[in-house]
C-alpha cells in the first residue's frame, strides 16, 4: 500500500471516471480536480505527489505544462494516441495509458520511476558538490604550497589540521583560503 498521496487530476470530460479509477490505489491526503488549462497555475501554487492528465489530443501548451511538473511530481497521461512529441518527453511523463482502468498500474509505475529519478538527481547533485569541493581543496593546497613552499602532502596536512583546530570541514577552510587569496591578488 502506498503512502497517502496528494493528487491532481487535470481532465475535461472523464474527471469522475479517473477519480473513481484512482480510489482503490491509495488513501488520498488530497485529490483535486482542475481543468487541463488550469494545471500549470495550480501546480505553481500547490505541491502534489501525482499529476494525472487526461489529454486526448495534447497541445504544445499542455505539453509545456507537463514539462514543468517533472521536477516536483510523478505524471501519468491518459491519451488516445501516443504522439511522438509526447513520447519524447521521457522523464517529464512517467506513464501513459488510454483508459482510466489502466491507471492503477501506470500510477504505481510512475511513482516508483519518479522516486528513482529523484534519488538519481540527489546523487548527481551530491557528486557535483563533492567535485566542486575537491576542486576548491586542490586550489587551496596550491595556494598553501606556493605561499609556504610545501609539497602537496604537507599542504593538505596543514589544511586538515587547520580545519580540525577550527572545528570546520576541510572544504570550508579551503574555500576561505581561496577567497582570501582572491581578495589579496
Amino acid at each position: 500500500m502506498l503512502n497517502p498521496l496528494s493528487i491532481v487530476v487535470a481532465a475535461q470530460d472523464r474527471g469522475a471516471e479517473i477519480v473513481e479509477a484512482l480510489a482503490p490505489l491509495a488513501p488520498h491526503r488530497t485529490l483535486e480536480q482542475v481543468n487541463a488549462a488550469e494545471l500549470a497555475p495550480f501546480l505553481r501554487k500547490s505541491r502534489v505527489d501525482l499529476v494525472v492528465a487526461d489529454l486526448p489530443s495534447p497541445s504544445a501548451q499542455r505539453l509545456d505544462d507537463l514539462t514543468t511538473t517533472a521536477e516536483q511530481s510523478a505524471t501519468v497521461v491518459l491519451t488516445k494516441s501516443l504522439d511522438p512529441q509526447l513520447a519524447r518527453m521521457g522523464t517529464a511523463v512517467m506513464g501513459f495509458c488510454d483508459h482510466p482502468a489502466q491507471l492503477p498500474l501506470q500510477v504505481t509505475t510512475a511513482l516508483l520511476r519518479f522516486e528513482q529519478l529523484r534519488d538519481l538527481r540527489q546523487q548527481l547533485e551530491a557528486s557535483q558538490q563533492a567535485l566542486r569541493e575537491r576542486k576548491t581543496i586542490d586550489r587551496a593546497k596550491g595556494i598553501i604550497m606556493q605561499a609556504k613552499g610545501l609539497d602537496e602532502g604537507e599542504a593538505y596536512k596543514l589544511l586538515r589540521q587547520s580545519a580540525m583546530q577550527q572545528g570546520r570541514r576541510v572544504a570550508d577552510v579551503a574555500a576561505a583560503i581561496v577567497t582570501a587569496s582572491e581578495l589579496l591578488s
